[in-house]
């Protein structure tokens, strides 16, 4: 078993209404070391976010009560304590239009990905929160000693028109 990318990101709630897509996430992220917890509708993922902490929420859109578009609007705006922030965001879903994904914009989502998932843009989306994480962290320090941020290339800037992204592993 692989481990986690960190430890601090490795609590991930994933709602689908989809017992398959449910048993499909959490078999892929935990086959990478994280903590994976499963809910099945929007009103539900509501109720857990509130109880427990998540680094990362990846959500369907079409779902029966609220959709993922209404979910990930009252997840992104409900308080957050103790220091803590909103968590990513993502839909996941089979629809793939530029509406749909404007749409998901507006909603507050981080990312957006399309089924069937590719392991590759999945591991992307983690990947660019523990960038997002290092920079905070480096840019916070910095400014305390008032030392300048160097820069952190994401792994999308690491190696641009690489065709081997072009062909990516489903989970």
């Amino acid at each position: 078993k692989d481990a986690p990318p960190t430890g601090r990101l490795d609590n991930i709630l994933v709602v689908d209404d989809s017992d398959i897509a449910l048993r499909f996430m959490a078999n892929c992220l935990g086959r990478f070391g994280f903590e994976v917890h499963l809910s099945r509708s929007g009103e539900e993922a509501l109720n857990r976010v509130a109880q427990e902490h998540f680094e990362f929420v990846f959500m369907d859109v079409t779902m029966p009560g609220l959709d993922g578009y209404q979910t990930c609007k009252l997840i992104k705006k409900r308080p957050y304590t103790d220091g803590r922030r909103a968590p990513t965001v993502v839909m996941l879903t089979s629809r793939s239009g530029l509406v749909d994904k404007m749409r998901g914009t507006l909603s507050g989502c981080d990312a957006y990905l399309t089924k069937p998932l590719q392991q590759e843009a999945l591991m992307k989306v983690i990947g660019d929160r523990i960038v997002s994480d290092v920079r905070e962290a480096d840019t916070t320090a910095q400014l305390a000693d008032n030392s300048p941020v160097p820069a952190v290339a994401t792994p999308s800037q690491e190696n641009p028109g690489n065709p081997s992204h072009e062909k990516s592993a489903r989970c």
